[in-house]
C-alpha cells in the first residue's frame, strides 16, 4: 500500500501463465467481489489508494463514528485482499499463508491468484482446497507429475480417494517437502490404514520438522495397537518437539483407546518436560480414571519450572481440586509476568473471580512488563475495561504487540479502534489482523 514501491504493487512480471493485469483492475475485481452496493472512500482507499490517506480517512471515519462492524469487515476483507493480489513473487506465498484461516472470506481473491502458474498460484489453490473449496479429483491426474513442486503439492493434496493409496505414499517421500505435507494433510483426511507404515516412517526420517509432527498426527488418526507401538519405537530418538506431537498422535481418539492412553501416562510418569506437560493436559481432558495423574503433575509444573511449561500446566489444571487451585493461586504471585497473568485470568473461572479481575485491571494499568499480558488477559475474559488500555498498544514499537492488541479489541467488539492496524506499515501485522477480523465477524 502507498507509499508502497512498484514491487509492492505488482507481482512479478517474470512468473509462468497469463499475465498479470494492473492492480487497478484486481481491485475492481475485489470490489465486485465484496458487494452489490457502492463502497466506502475508506474501503476505496484500501483498494487502491496509499498507507498515509488510509491511516488518515481510518482516523477520520473513527472520530465520525462511521466506522461499524460491517465497514470495518469489508475494510478487512480489501486490505487482506489487496495483500495477496499485489505482494511480489517472493512475498506472496508467505502472503497466502497468513490469509489460510480466513480463505472462506477471500474465495474470489484466492481463485484469481491461482490461475497462475507460479508458486503462489499453487498456494493459493491448496488454501482454498484446505478450506473445502473447489475439489476436483482432476487435479490429481492433472498436476501429479508437474515439474513444479508447489503444483505437485495440489495433486497430492487431492490424493484422498481409495484408489489414491499408491499415489499417496509414493509422495510422502518426494524431495519436495511442499508435496509431503499435502500427501500427510491428505492422509489425515483418508484415514487409510494402508498409509501407517509410510506414515511412521514420515515420523523417523522426514527432514522437515513439521512434516515429521504432521505425520505422527495422521498416524494417530488412523490409530490401532501398530500405530501406538510404532510411535513408542521411535520415541527414544525423537527431539522434543517431535515427542510432543508423538503425544498428540497418542491422545487423538483412535489412538488413544487402542494403547494410547497407557502411554500417555507412561510419559506423564517418567518426566516432567514439555511432552510430559502435554500428556499430562491429554489425561485431565480425557475426564478417566488417569486423569488424576495427569492432575498431579500439571499441579506440580504450576508451582515451579520452565515458563512454557508452567503456562500449559495452568491452562490445562481443573481447579475443582484444593491443591490445583492452591497452585494457581500461588503462580498469581509469581515474578514472571506471563505467569501472573495467565494463574489470575484462570482465577477469573473461581468464586474470587472479582479479586482476579481487580488485580489483572491494576497490573494492565501498570507500566511493568506485566502490563500487556494482563491486558491480553483481560480481554480474553471480555471484559471491555481492557479496550482502553489496548488502544495504547496499538502505538507500540512492537508489531506483535500492535498485532495482538488490535486482535483482541476486535474480539472484544471493538472494530473501529482494531481498524487502527489494518493501516500499519508492516504487511504482515496488517494482513493477519484483516483475517482475524474477517473471522472474528462472521
Amino acid at each position: 500500500m502507498g507509499r508502497m514501491s512498484r514491487s509492492e504493487q505488482h507481482s512479478n512480471p517474470q512468473q509462468v501463465g497469463p499475465t498479470r493485469p494492473r492492480l487497478a483492475v484486481l481491485a475492481l475485481g475485489l470490489m465486485v467481489s465484496l458487494s452489490g452496493c457502492a463502497k466506502s472512500s475508506v474501503v476505496n482507499t484500501a483498494l487502491n489508494g496509499d498507507l498515509p490517506t488510509l491511516r488518515k480517512q481510518i482516523a477520520d471515519a473513527q472520530r465520525a463514528g462511521t466506522l461499524d462492524k460491517s465497514e470495518v469487515r469489508s475494510l478487512a476483507q480489501a486490505i487482506a485482499g489487496r495483500e495477496v493480489r499485489s505482494a511480489e513473487q517472493q512475498r506472496a506465498v508467505a502472503r497466502i499463508h497468513q490469509v489460510r484461516s480466513c480463505a472462506g472470506s477471500l474465495k474470489a481473491v484466492l481463485r484469481d491468484r491461482a490461475t497462475h502458474a507460479d508458486d503462489a498460484g499453487a498456494e493459493a489453490k491448496l488454501a482454498l482446497l484446505d478450506a473445502g473449496y473447489d475439489r476436483d479429483s482432476g487435479l490429481v491426474s492433472e498436476y501429479s507429475h508437474a515439474e513444479s513442486g508447489a503444483w505437485r503439492a495440489v495433486a497430492a493434496r487431492m490424493t484422498t480417494q481409495l484408489g489414491h493409496a499408491g499415489l499417496r505414499q509414493s509422495m510422502l517421500a518426494d524431495g519436495d517437502e511442499r508435496v509431503r505435507r499435502a500427501a500427510i494433510a491428505a492422509s489425515l483426511e483418508a484415514r487409510d490404514k494402508r498409509d501407517v507404515l509410510p506414515l511412521l516412517e514420515s515420523t523417523r526420517v522426514d527432514p522437515d520438522p513439521l512434516s515429521r509432527g504432521m505425520a505422527a498426527r495422521a498416524a494417530g488418526n488412523i490409530g490401532g495397537e501398530r500405530v501406538v507401538l510404532g510411535l513408542k519405537d521411535l520415541w527414544a530418538r525423537a527431539d522434543e518437539a517431535t515427542r510432543v506431537t508423538i503425544v498428540e498422535a497418542w491422545a487423538m481418539p483412535a489412538a488413544f483407546g487402542s494403547g494410547g492412553e497407557r502411554q500417555l501416562l507412561w510419559v506423564v510418569e517418567t518426566g516432567e518436560a514439555l511432552p510430559a506437560v502435554t500428556a499430562a493436559g491429554a489425561l485431565v481432558r480425557a475426564q478417566r480414571a488417569t486423569a488424576d495423574s495427569g492432575e498431579a503433575l500439571l499441579t506440580r509444573v504450576a508451582r515451579g519450572g520452565a515458563t512454557e511449561e508452567r503456562g500449559l500446566a495452568l491452562r490445562w489444571l481443573p481447579l475443582d481440586d484444593k491443591d490445583a487451585l492452591e497452585a494457581v493461586e500461588k503462580a498469581s504471585k509469581d515474578a514472571d509476568p506471563a505467569i501472573k497473568a495467565a494463574a489470575l485470568r484462570r482465577l477469573l473461572e473461581t468464586e474470587d473471580k472479582a479479586k482476579a479481575k481487580k488485580q489483572l485491571l491494576e497490573l494492565a494499568k501498570g507500566k511493568t512488563d506485566a502490563a500487556f499480558p494482563a491486558r491480553l488477559a483481560l480481554a480474553r475474559a471480555g471484559f471491555q475495561e481492557a479496550a482502553p488500555l489496548l488502544k495504547q498498544d496499538l502505538k507500540a514499537k512492537a508489531s506483535a504487540t500492535r498485532q495482538q492488541a488490535a486482535i483482541a479489541l476486535a474480539a472484544l467488539g471493538d472494530y473501529s479502534d482494531a481498524a487502527t492496524v489494518l493501516a500499519d506499515d508492516n504487511p504482515s501485522v496488517r494482513t493477519r489482523v484483516a483475517c482475524s477480523i474477517l473471522l472474528e465477524s462472521q
